[in-house]
């Protein structure tokens, strides 16, 4: 029954809660475990752990349907009052989504396995410190005027990101 209940939570929790804090619960949930394990319940640190756990849970409440078929829990549906999830957003027709908006952040966050295929290709197999820096800043578009951010990514001091802008459709070097 605990099982059921457990998994239930779980599903609410993947609606209504977004991917960082799901992941750095689940992190948590093994200090926590650790600390109660150890005897250490009166200590300031179960406390704080107690208040993210609490925080994470204001949000998580609704429905779920579970179907129970030879050992298996299957789900079968869950609704939330509270959920992340907007069909207008998150649809396969039409809507006001740019794909190339989508591009600097592949870019930035696909720059650390670059750098490691790159170091790989020149055969620098060595351990070596990779120095990445990010600099944002608010600044007007070269082309149109409009207020973006500018994303600087800094590789050993040489410059290799990219800013796009929404409103004249240019890339910025």
């Amino acid at each position: 029954g605990g099982t059921i209940l457990y998994r239930a939570h779980e599903y609410l929790e993947s609606i209504t809660l977004d991917k960082m804090v799901l992941h750095k619960k689940q992190e948590l949930a093994i200090t926590y475990a650790e600390v109660l394990y150890n005897g250490q319940w009166y200590t300031p640190l179960r406390e704080a752990l107690q208040a993210f756990v609490d925080k994470t849970q204001e949000r998580v409440n609704g429905k779920v349907r579970l179907k129970l078929y030879k050992g298996n829990i299957i789900k079968a549906g869950v609704w939330s009052p509270n959920t992340l999830y907007s069909e207008e957003i998150a649809t396969f027709g039409e809507s006001d989504y740019n794909q190339k908006d989508a591009e600097g952040f592949i870019n930035l966050w696909g720059l650390p396995v670059s750098m490691v295929a790159a170091v790989e290709r020149t055969g620098h197999r060595r351990r070596q410190r990779i120095i990445i820096h990010v600099k944002q800043t608010l600044a007007p578009c070269r082309t149109c005027g409009a207020r973006i951010f500018i994303s600087e990514v800094f590789y050993y001091g040489e410059n290799v990101g990219r800013t796009y802008c929404r409103t004249s459709r240019q890339d910025r070097r």
